[in-house]
């Protein structure tokens, strides 16, 4: 009797152990994500691989970018948000829409000149207002928040007044690459991102140090989640062990030295 009581104690201890370094690493149910679509491929192997690592299921609502940055508001429902924009990180972390940890800034976009191959030249942005240039085409930034970072990237070098009756506005990537690829339009500014897929539209120009702020990149677990701790591991593991990421047309390493960079 008195080894059975032994052996029953032992059992006991050995599962509330796994349990207790389950809880630690992210054990759950599932973890809710709200994410935008470019960044498919590379969280789902990181969901796969959580869910092997910590036996919790992580479900990943894909949004188009400017709908994630547009309705960030309304994700109160998740666990978890990757992918917004720096300025809108601010916003939300002041009005204690994150939970207290604060949120990292691991990557950024590339806002780019593109154009299809043989176009003229382009050495730097001041050159749109040139001759050369006589159509440039964006997304239209009522409908397309990467229309509103081409607008204020110009807009941010005093350029805007010199050009905008040049601007053609698109309502698709798509649209927009027809313009270029018809000859419509001499050189489109977009999210290096969005031309992963567009066929003969060459990048001539990045405009990366122009809005810092909005091109950085940050995920945040958020102050309504019940399944914070699960969160965090997920979100740490995306930042610190996914370097696939970097090898993504337009998305980079933010800061360049693979340092996380946590606001609090």
């Amino acid at each position: 009797m008195a080894r059975l009581k032994i052996v029953i104690v032992l059992i006991l201890v050995v599962c509330l152990g796994n349990s207790c370094k389950r809880l630690s690493t992210g054990g759950g149910d599932h973890l809710t994500v709200a994410a935008p679509d470019y960044l498919k491929g590379i969280l789902d192997k990181g969901a796969e691989q959580f869910r092997d690592e910590n036996g919790t299921k992580v479900v990943i609502n894909y949004q188009p970018f400017d709908s994630l940055i547009s309705n960030t508001a309304t994700t109160s429902g998740y666990d978890l948000i990757i992918g917004i924009d720096h300025a809108t990180g601010d916003s939300l972390s002041k009005s204690g829409f994150f939970d207290s940890i604060g949120y990292t800034c691991p990557f950024r976009l590339s806002l780019v000149a593109a154009q299809r191959a043989g176009g003229d030249s382009i050495h730097e942005i001041a050159d749109l207002a040139g001759p050369d240039f006589k159509r440039i085409v964006m997304l239209d930034p009522q409908i397309a928040y990467e229309g509103i970072l081409a607008q204020e990237m110009i807009g941010h070098k005093r350029l805007w007044q010199r050009v905008r009756e040049k601007v053609i506005y698109a309502k698709s990537v798509e649209h927009m690459v027809s313009f270029c690829n018809s000859g419509e339009a001499d050189v489109a500014i977009a999210l290096e991102s969005s031309l992963d897929a567009a066929k003969g539209m060459a990048v001539v120009l990045r405009f990366d140090d122009e809005l810092p702020d909005n091109l950085v990149q940050c995920g945040a677990v958020l102050a309504s989640s019940t399944n914070k701790p699960v969160a965090h591991a997920f979100l740490d593991l995306f930042d610190a062990r996914l370097c696939a990421i970097y090898k993504l047309r337009g998305v980079y390493l933010n800061g360049g030295e693979g340092k996380k960079q946590r606001r609090r």
